[in-house]
């Protein structure tokens, strides 16, 4: 049976890109020899508490902290605080090739390339340990949403949380007994509560940058409805694209959307901001 991993895509985009680039390659360290030769490609590895993606592109792209950048799966922990990684009976590690034999780009390359995959934010990797170590194309998704926010059976409860992209202004939700593998809450939230969220992202944005006010602020989030789609965007005023999709949401079955889950960290709230209220508590 396989296991699905969930990336963000603009982590693994760049990890694709430095290995079709690089003009050496070699498999992740530790890797088997059934990997097949060297080339363009992405390594996955497993260990007891998370997923990675690496590229096989040489010279190694090093990341601040002095080990290979990766890409890390957003998986959950459940509340005795097991991680759920992909990693089984001994199968921990494979190679998603780029290219074929002959070196010409192949489909997985391509996908990440393609229009289709424009203002989606996830992509999915099945693993399987009945597949051999070289991973088929058939393995990757891209998709618009995530729809496995959690394991069946998760308890919700109503709880007042905030983030710093919400400037730490407290809103209610309903949080899983799950986090995800950082630690962070899992919240779903009714249209109603995503709204006033909208309105106090872009309130806050108009008044931290003043009409003509030079250079650019940084980059922030804003959300924006397309009937029931909810679409959460990046607006980077100093960017070479300044207004970047970075996810759609739909709403689930009982109407409520898991805003910023496994992106933005949510906490709990102590108690309400000064201004914040705890927004929406009759909503909940």
């Amino acid at each position: 049976m396989s296991h699905r991993l969930w990336f963000r895509l603009d982590e693994v985009v760049p990890l694709a890109e430095h290995a079709m680039h690089c003009l050496g390659h070699e498999p992740a360290a530790g890797a088997p020899d059934d990997l097949g030769p060297a080339g363009p490609a992405l390594i996955w590895t497993s260990t007891a508490s998370l997923d990675l993606l690496t590229s096989t592109g040489l010279p190694t792209w090093y990341g601040r902290n002095g080990t290979p950048h990766a890409a890390e799966a957003q998986a959950w922990r459940d509340p005795h605080g097991r991680y759920q990684t992909a990693g089984r009976d001994g199968y921990t590690t494979a190679c998603l090739p780029l290219t074929s034999d002959s070196g010409i780009p192949g489909p997985v390359i391509h996908l990440l390339r393609s229009r289709v995959s424009r203002g989606k934010g996830w992509l999915t990797l099945d693993i399987d340990p009945a597949d051999p170590h070289l991973m088929d194309a058939y393995r990757v998704h891209v998709v618009s949403d995530r729809d496995d926010l959690v394991l069946d059976g998760a308890v919700w409860r109503p709880g007042l949380v905030t983030c710093p992209q919400v400037a730490d202004r407290t809103y209610w939700g309903l949080v899983a007994d799950h986090t995800t593998n950082g630690g962070d809450l899992i919240v779903r939230f009714t249209r109603g509560i995503v709204e006033q969220i909208a309105d106090d992202l872009q309130a806050r944005h108009a008044a931290a940058k003043p009409a003509g006010a030079a250079p650019p602020g940084p980059a922030h989030p804003g959300l924006g409805f397309d009937g029931d789609v909810l679409a959460v965007y990046r607006l980077d005023p100093g960017h070479v694209q300044p207004h970047r999709t970075t996810d759609h949401l739909t709403p689930d079955s009982d109407n409520r959307y898991p805003l910023g889950a496994y992106v933005w960290p949510w906490r709990y709230a102590t108690e309400p901001t000064t201004g914040g209220a705890g927004h929406g508590r009759h909503g909940i």
